[in-house]
């Protein structure tokens, strides 16, 4: 699990998502309600930017996050086990798992590239 993960709020404007991705080379950012409380809602991915965002005849400079995220973003807690990881990718069809705490907070996320 990679613990110090960034994360964004919907409103976000994407170009700002996308220059986080770039800045710190990562390819997701879990999507939060708020940063105090940091529980996911969704989850935005460098596809994720290019299929929703940039094809859509869209202007991408008014885009925000919103617009472009996954909101069936799939979690695990940090006591799970690698195959459970692995298993949860599997099944939701996923590249990504966002890890929370008993509180439902974001703690992490593990990728398919952690598992290797």
């Amino acid at each position: 699990m990679t613990a110090a993960i960034e994360t964004c709020t919907p409103a976000m404007p994407l170009q700002d998502v996308a220059q986080l991705m770039a800045r710190r080379n990562i390819g997701a950012v879990p999507v939060v309600g708020d940063y105090d409380r940091l529980e996911p809602i969704g989850i935005i991915t460098d596809h994720d930017i290019v299929v929703r965002g940039l094809t859509q005849r869209h202007n991408p400079a008014r885009l925000r996050a919103a617009d472009c995220m996954s909101v069936a973003v799939v979690t695990t807690t940090p006591d799970a086990g690698v195959d459970e990881a692995a298993r949860l990718m599997e099944q939701a069809g996923v590249g990504r798992v966002v890890v929370v705490d008993h509180a439902g907070h974001c703690a992490g996320i593990v990728t398919r590239g952690d598992l290797r």
